[in-house]
C-alpha cells in the first residue's frame, strides 16, 4: 500500500466519524425525543443533552477503536499474516466499543421511560460506525474480515 492509501483509508475513518457525529446522533436525539420519557423530572432537553453526550462519547471510542483496526492490519511487524486470527483481533475492536455502550447505557437505565430505544441507539453509534467504517478501510490484506465486507468490498 502507498502513503495516499493510508491517508485516503484514515481521512475515510475520519469523515464518517464526522458525519456520524455531525448527522446520525442528531438525528437519532430527534428519534429518542419523541419515543423515550425521563422518569426522575429532568427536563426532557437536559435529558437528551446528556443523551447526545454519552453518545459522543461511544461514537469516539467506535472512532478509535476504527482507527486501531486499521493500524493494527496496516502495520508491518507481523511476518505471518496467516498465522494471526485477524478476525478476533477485528471482534475485540468490535467488543470495545459495544461495552462502551452498554457502559453509557447502565447509566441511563433508570432514568427513562423506554430506555431500551437508548440502548439501541448507543449500540448502533458505537458498532454501526465501527462496523462501516472497518467495512470501508480495512487494509487491503484483511479488507474481508468484518462479516459480510465481501458483499461491499468485491475488488
Amino acid at each position: 500500500m502507498t502513503k495516499n492509501d493510508h491517508i485516503v483509508r484514515v481521512a475515510l475513518i475520519v469523515g464518517l466519524a464526522a458525519v456520524w457525529w455531525l448527522a446520525v446522533i442528531p438525528g437519532s436525539i430527534n428519534l429518542i425525543g419523541e419515543y423515550v420519557r425521563s422518569t426522575d423530572g429532568q427536563p426532557s432537553a437536559l435529558w437528551e443533552q446528556e443523551v447526545s453526550t454519552w453518545s459522543g462519547y461511544v461514537v469516539v471510542v467506535a472512532f478509535v477503536a476504527a482507527l486501531l483496526w486499521y493500524g493494527y492490519g496496516a502495520s508491518k511487524t507481523i511476518d505471518r499474516w496467516k498465522s494471526v486470527n485477524h478476525r478476533l483481533a477485528w471482534s475485540l475492536f468490535l467488543l470495545a466499543t459495544a461495552c462502551m455502550a452498554v457502559f453509557a447505557g447502565i447509566r441511563l437505565m433508570a432514568v427513562a421511560e423506554g430506555a431500551e430505544l437508548v440502548w439501541g441507539v448507543y449500540v448502533f453509534h458505537g458498532c454501526g460506525l465501527y462496523y462501516v467504517a472497518s467495512v470501508l478501510s480495512s487494509p487491503t490484506r484483511w479488507k474481508y474480515t468484518p462479516p459480510l465486507a465481501v458483499h461491499f468490498r468485491k475488488a
